[in-house]
């Protein structure tokens, strides 16, 4: 037993001071600061309490910083060691420069984004790119796509504001000062000026959409003439198809009969591409004429696609099929494929041909 003035701190201590907060307070705010997330003071609630991410987020940015230098470092060493085997390398400028980093990003950053592509101070690919998750090559062909298909216009948009310059003469207010009826000073001058600007109006629009036919020299309203098909019309003289230029539509029938063959394509195809492109040619052009009848957007619908798989050589007017580098992936490892494809990127700024530029990124 024990006597009732004896204290229980002389038997066992007070282990509430050895696990008090002060302790480690400091230790804790040591080891987030380390981290990155600097805690904010002056709050009264811990829900008020936020973390501050920017020292994280300026240390991120840093290292991306320091990864672009490294690139950039090993980039002017291989132009180094490869100066003697590519001269012509040599003499090019390399530089690495890191993306925007999106996660990053906020509202407000891309709203300043949309703003400088606005006043041209930006691409049209880092407006896509750099604010969405599109890819802007893959938009690009789905554009063409779409156009060689007439949805540009089939998939217009309505109208749907009042864009009237002027009002109707007959809802203006007329100032009644015992003027004969049927003269000039019996209107409002507002009335008068209105009127004179509605008939210049109605003449400079009806003089837009007069055209002459080619066929037959005859002169009339486009616009007032019922379409035969999208963006041709039947001329009331000659009954023949026309453009809104006057141009006369050759058939489709007339032009696929042309081109049933590559051998009955054009000289100029003929000589500068080889025979796969010439096929690719021939099939998108009567494709496109299902969409078009204009000869000439669908001969250049069919240039578009054969430019994804053939190149021009700038010396010579033969195109040869591009070099990819796809078949590289299955055979070296994933970092290694990255750096290939890095280089093969440079090096196509100054290559005259993805071959060589493949030959420069092998080397």
């Amino acid at each position: 037993s024990l006597r009732h003035d004896v204290n229980m701190d002389y038997l066992i201590p007070d282990l509430t001071k050895i696990f008090a907060d002060t302790i480690s307070k400091s230790v804790n705010r040591d080891l987030m600061s380390s981290l990155g997330l600097i805690e904010l003071q002056g709050f009264g609630t811990r829900q008020e309490a936020m973390m501050n991410p920017k020292v994280m987020i300026e240390e991120v940015v840093d290292a991306v910083g320091d990864w672009a230098g490294l690139l950039n470092e090993v980039m002017l060493d291989l132009l180094e060691k490869n100066k003697a085997s590519h001269p012509n390398l040599s003499q090019a400028e390399i530089q690495v420069i890191p993306g925007l980093i999106k996660a990053f990003l906020t509202d407000e950053m891309r709203a300043m984004i949309r703003s400088m592509y606005d006043r041209g101070d930006i691409s049209r690919q880092d407006a896509v790119e750099q604010t969405t998750s599109l890819d802007f090559e893959t938009q690009v062909q789905r554009i063409i796509k779409e156009k060689a298909r007439g949805l540009d216009k089939i998939c217009k948009p309505p109208i749907i504001q009042n864009l009237e310059q002027y009002d109707e003469p007959d809802d203006t207010n007329k100032e009644d000062q015992n003027k004969k009826p049927g003269t000039p000073e019996a209107d409002n001058f507002n009335s008068i000026v209105l009127k004179n600007y509605k008939s210049i109006l109605e003449a400079q629009n009806k003089n837009k959409t007069l055209v002459k036919c080619k066929g037959c020299n005859l002169v009339f309203d486009y616009a007032s003439v019922p379409e035969n098909r999208m963006g041709s019309v039947l001329c009331p003289g000659c009954k023949k198809e026309i453009l809104q230029d006057g141009k006369i539509v050759a058939s489709k029938k007339s032009t696929t009969k042309l081109y049933e063959t590559v051998d009955d394509l054009p000289s100029i195809i003929k000589k500068a591409l080889p025979l796969a492109a010439r096929l690719i040619w021939l099939r998108e052009f009567k494709n496109a004429l299902n969409y078009s009848s204009d000869v000439e957007v669908c001969s250049q619908t069919a240039w578009e696609k054969v430019e994804e798989k053939y190149e021009k050589i700038s010396d010579e007017e033969k195109w040869t099929k591009k070099a990819t580098i796809d078949s590289y992936k299955n055979i070296m490892s994933t970092a290694t494929f990255k750096f290939f494809e890095q280089i093969y990127d440079a090096a196509l700024v100054n290559s005259k041909s993805t071959e060589n530029a493949l030959e420069t990124a092998k080397a």
